[in-house]
């Protein structure tokens, strides 16, 4: 149902310079510029297109001047995976590619892949109740069945890892008015749409409870 959500935090170092003489010294923001074009080639060219994973720089800082070469650029982003397996690979791919670019460039680099919440499955049974539960409180056009996972995580996962459980999302969005994403400065909740959220939770509540005791 949702991504594995990880951390990412590189430095990239070299002794920086004067501008007009950059075959002196190691340009950081070049390495730096590199890296982040190439990075991407590991979840293009270096994944199944079976497979679901993003990598997203997220942070850039580097740099004092226009006539400064930079000797230090330090980067920070997330990676999202499905299959542990994946997230294993991705972790060990950054750190060659981070490898071969400093040593092309004659630099260094410091490399931290905090890993995050895991990957959040639902519970099949737990599922398929739900699914009975919303046929009930909220009706068939109400509900939507998702084909694939969000790329999103959620510390929910430590409960699903405890006890049987089902992630289920709800829309809190405005007929005729624009939405917006999560984490932008202009998401709204619509919160007549919250009353559905109640109403399924309720009859699932009950459902599971009757199940239970039948």
């Amino acid at each position: 149902m949702l991504a594995s959500s990880d951390r990412i935090y590189i430095s990239l170092i070299e002794k920086g310079g004067h501008a007009a003489a950059p075959h002196q010294r190691v340009d950081a923001i070049a390495m730096a510029g590199q890296f982040i074009s190439s990075i991407q080639n590991i979840v293009a060219r270096q994944v199944s297109p079976l497979d679901k994973a993003v990598v997203t720089i997220g942070e850039i800082k580097g740099g004092y001047t226009s006539n400064a070469i930079a000797d230090r650029v330090d980067l920070a982003g997330t990676v999202r995976t499905i299959d542990k397996g994946t997230q294993d690979a991705i972790e060990a791919k950054i750190e060659a590619l981070l490898h071969s670019i400093t040593n092309f460039w004659g630099g260094t680099y410091t490399y931290e892949f905090e890993r995050g919440h895991p990957a959040t499955r639902n519970d099949r049974q737990m599922t398929q109740l739900a699914k009975e539960a919303a046929l009930t409180s909220i009706g068939k056009n109400s509900m939507i069945e998702l084909e694939n996972p969000y790329m999103s995580g959620d510390d929910f996962v430590y409960l699903s890892q405890s006890v049987p459980s089902v992630f289920i999302y709800w829309g809190t969005g405005t007929v005729d008015k624009e939405c917006f994403p999560w984490h932008h400065p202009k998401f709204h909740v619509n919160f007549t749409a919250l009353n559905y959220g109640v109403a399924l939770t309720k009859q699932l509540i009950l459902s599971y409870l009757n199940e239970e005791t039948s």
